[in-house]
């Protein structure tokens, strides 16, 4: 069951959605080529102070959070596609009613209706 929505708007969401899973495994990669590239260049110049020492934990820090929003992003991206294929997207997972198409189009990924959403962020 696919709620309210047109096949035509499920095809547009689905496009989308790979559109957005293509840029994210496109980022993910360039994010640790980058990573990688950093990791050589501490290793070859070591850290020469604390404050070094300090900055280069943070910044590691910062792209261990970024990475796993990147994998929390894919991992919802992933699930929307299987909704769609299973004919469950558009859905609430919560309540069971249809997510409103403007949602869909901003977040495509969303698996939940604005309200339960809300419910759901304010606990």
């Amino acid at each position: 069951m696919s709620g309210a929505l047109s096949a035509e708007r499920i095809a547009e969401l689905r496009q989308q959605l790979q559109d957005q899973r293509r840029d994210l495994i496109s980022d993910i990669r360039a994010e640790l080529m980058q990573a990688d590239e950093e990791r050589l260049h501490t290793l070859a110049g070591s850290v020469h102070d604390r404050g070094e020492e300090a900055v280069s934990a943070l910044l590691v820090d910062v792209d261990t959070m970024i990475m796993q929003q990147h994998r929390v992003q894919l991992l919802e991206i992933e699930q929307a596609l299987a909704r769609i294929a299973s004919g469950e997207y558009g859905i609430c997972q919560e309540c069971g009613e249809g997510i409103g198409y403007a949602r869909l189009k901003a977040q495509p990924a969303a698996a939940r209706c604005i309200v339960c959403q809300r419910l759901a962020e304010s606990n």
